[in-house]
């Protein structure tokens, strides 16, 4: 889970702490460069829940490279202390140093949070990113046809539903064709043409701002994303399949 802002204060003041407890050494300053990349990084990753969505976006492309690359920094940075002794050996033979167990810990503590804190911030990233993309998604892609037979289903009688009905028999009928008869392309096409035509007919038909409008608004989208499919693929059409499958025969 995330951790609040509160936690986040306290941990960064106590590994701090701990840090300027340990004796003047290069794993020291090591450490302090670690924690001051990581309390940047922890900085640069809040951003305003109350901001519009827009400047929440903005905010967020602004911040993701600085953070990543802080919270990469203070990794870098910690990963030395534990390598410190590999690449010091010959202050660990004349036993002049040994990196103290303390400093270790912090090390593996400062590692252990940036991926937390890299993690939690990509999540929101990702959220936003997923969002638009559901957004930008036509209808027919996120809403199965049973879904929308159940919503058109609940609407009280009216022409706006008898055209729907039609327009959902259309769509059934397209999803009913086998996906791999290539030669049915045109008749899938079709048919979700025949229910797009419906469904607006429908949308005519509903008052502005109505459960009717709405359900016509998700079938006409399921309708467009059927036959933009198959537009897509080149699959809808029958002339192009035969010339590819005399060209086979050849």
């Amino acid at each position: 889970a995330p951790w609040s802002e509160e936690r986040e204060e306290d941990f960064l003041v106590e590994v701090a702490t701990e840090v300027m407890g340990l004796p003047e050494s290069p794993v020291r300053d090591l450490l302090e460069v670690a924690v001051f990349k990581l309390t940047a990084a922890t900085k640069k990753s809040h951003i305003d829940p109350a901001a519009p969505a827009p400047a929440q976006l903005a905010a967020e492309n602004d911040a993701e490279a600085g953070v990543l690359q802080l919270c990469s920094e203070a990794t870098a940075a910690s990963f030395d202390v534990l390598k410190y002794d590999v690449y010091h050996r010959q202050e660990l033979l004349s036993k002049r140093w040994r990196t103290p167990r303390a400093a270790l810990d912090l090390a593996q503590r400062v590692i252990d949070r940036s991926g937390q804190l890299r993690q939690q911030f990509l999540a929101g990233v990702r959220g936003t990113v997923e969002e638009v993309v559901r957004e930008a998604q036509p209808q027919g892609s996120l809403l199965g046809v049973s879904s929308l037979r159940a919503a058109v289903d609940a609407l009280p009688a009216s022409t706006a539903k008898r055209l729907l009905d039609t327009a959902l028999l259309a769509l059934e009928a397209s999803r009913a064709h086998p996906a791999d008869a290539p030669l049915r392309g045109h008749e899938v096409q079709s048919d979700a043409r025949a229910a797009q035509r419906f469904a607006e007919a429908a949308l005519a038909e509903a008052a502005a701002g109505s459960a009717e409008e709405a359900a016509a608004r998700r079938v006409v989208g399921a309708a467009r994303g059927v036959h933009d499919k198959y537009s897509a693929t080149g699959i809808a059409n029958p002339e192009r399949i035969r010339v590819k499958k005399r060209a086979a025969e050849l």
